[in-house]
């Protein structure tokens, strides 16, 4: 949050409130969010989706009123490590129409 605060100041209210968590016997190990307020230890092993997400943020090419704004979420699946950084456990080239998920709102 302090990168936004120092690069991109209009974007806080947008960006998810947490950057992912661990994954272990629960699919999501509610003990384990990665935010501000987890003071956990990590532990080699341990298996984590990082991820950050933004909301309402404005299209200008849009031509129609339901198009003026998107979201945008990345993510993936890392593993702790010891000895250096944490490995990436989807090491696969992606493209966008692979992995990408595009929603249409319609008009009310």
């Amino acid at each position: 949050m302090d990168v936004v605060k120092k690069q991109r100041p209009e974007l806080l209210g947008k960006v998810t409130k947490n950057l992912g968590f661990a994954m272990g016997i629960e699919f999501r190990e509610g003990s384990l969010v990665i935010n501000s307020k987890n003071q956990q230890r990590l532990k080699k092993g341990m298996v984590f989706s990082v991820n950050v997400g933004l909301s309402e943020l404005p299209n200008r090419e849009a031509k129609r009123p339901e198009e003026r704004s998107y979201a945008l979420f990345l993510g993936d699946t890392v593993m702790v490590d010891e000895d250096g950084p944490a490995v990436v456990l989807t090491a696969v080239k992606k493209k966008v129409k692979n992995v990408g998920i595009f929603l249409k709102v319609r008009p009310k």
